[in-house]
């Protein structure tokens, strides 16, 4: 959980069982605008083809932006 964590570091990040699919997931818990927004990562979203293009896209990216430096 620190990788999701560095990377939103104002956020709640936290472990939890949904026992309607019995299997656990991420919530991860944030303060957008003053509203709390929770999104939720499942094991099947990490088994997509989703979560696949997105590992792509970052290898494709990785480094790209830095390299540019701040504004």
């Amino acid at each position: 959980m620190t990788g999701v964590q560095a990377g939103l570091p104002d956020a709640l990040v936290s472990s939890e069982f949904d026992v309607r699919t019995d299997k656990p997931l991420l919530r991860v818990s944030r303060h957008l605008h003053g509203n709390l927004k929770c999104s939720v990562i499942t094991q099947d979203f990490v088994h997509g083809a989703d979560y696949a293009t997105l590992c792509e896209s970052a290898q494709t990216f990785r480094g790209l932006l830095w390299a540019l430096g701040p504004g």
